[in-house]
């Protein structure tokens, strides 16, 4: 996917003046070449439902249509025959699933609401497998509110929500972060073993508010190689010229220390940088890892 995202992005700079490097038609066509490759050895599935309605009343059925696209096409899907389709409770718990079999791209199905069931937001998730190989950011998500049945037969008008025997219409929260929260952005989507990076970080506290640090980057031998500093809201970058996958990141904060670790290392790909020479040029540079990616 973060592939497919360099590809539309290239598109679009390429409409704006670019400073000329040594070579720069041959290398960039030949690694946009390698980016339509990949994609093609590994095409990607979405999913879509399309519902009934958007919000129910516990006795109610869920009615949908679902529909599994290729994601750069937006075709019907011929890969994969089976969706999976999941109904959650408001605490995240998977009370119902379906296995559909999907024909021309398409297929339907329901879930009936039981009476025995709490109101609350229930979620309903859809993915085929080969979707799960892109991580679960790609699972088709959708929330809906389920009101208790009505005191009154057909008086819609009454919307309650009452999960009653002590049970909450909320999942479980999240442990909030530390004191200091850091996390890391890679300049193209993730540093490569051997490449100089440039790489973007936010700091920021337990409520969210920004915070200002500063620290270094330590290989696994303790050396520094890096020196980071926010500039504005939190953010800031350094350079880094990664040898392993892995490196520890010490930040300091009124006068605390806490320590990180920065594991958005690939150990072979490919990383693009663009940089602002001035207002009207852009500079793209991509480089290619010694070791060839698998």
């Amino acid at each position: 996917m973060r592939k497919s995202a360099v590809l539309l992005l290239l598109t679009h700079l390429l409409v704006l003046p670019l400073v000329a490097q040594s070579q720069p038609a041959k290398v960039l066509s030949d690694y946009i070449k390698e980016i339509n490759q990949f994609n093609k050895r590994n095409p990607q599935e979405k999913v879509y439902l399309h519902f009934d309605n958007t919000g129910y009343f516990l006795g109610d059925t869920i009615w949908f249509k679902a529909y599994t696209v290729l994601a750069e096409q937006h075709r019907f899907s011929p890969l994969s025959k089976v969706l999976h389709v999941e109904l959650l409770t408001p605490q995240g718990e998977v009370i119902a699933n379906r296995k559909l079999m999907i024909e021309n791209g398409q297929c339907h199905g329901e879930f009936p609401l039981k009476r025995i069931y709490r109101s609350g937001f229930y979620e309903v998730r859809a993915y085929t497998r080969r979707m799960l190989n892109f991580g679960d950011d790609c699972i088709f998500s959708r929330v809906f509110p389920v009101y208790d049945e009505p005191e009154t037969d057909g008086n819609y008008a009454e919307k309650a929500m009452d999960s009653g025997f002590g049970v909450k219409n909320e999942r479980k929260k999240e442990k909030k972060g530390g004191k200091v929260n850091l996390a890391f952005f890679p300049e193209g989507g993730n540093a490569v073993v051997g490449i100089a990076s440039r790489i973007g970080f936010k700091a920021w506290g337990a409520k969210g508010e920004d915070l200002q640090i500063t620290g270094a980057v330590y290989n696994s031998s303790g050396n520094s190689v890096s020196f980071l500093s926010t500039y504005h809201q939190g953010m800031g970058f350094f350079e880094l010229l990664p040898e392993t996958t892995s490196y520890k990141v010490i930040v300091e904060h009124e006068g605390k220390q806490y320590d990180f670790n920065f594991s958005d290392i690939l150990p072979a790909g490919y990383v693009m940088r663009i940089n602002d020479t001035n207002e009207e040029s852009y500079q793209i540079e991509i480089s290619k890892s010694p070791v060839p990616p698998p």
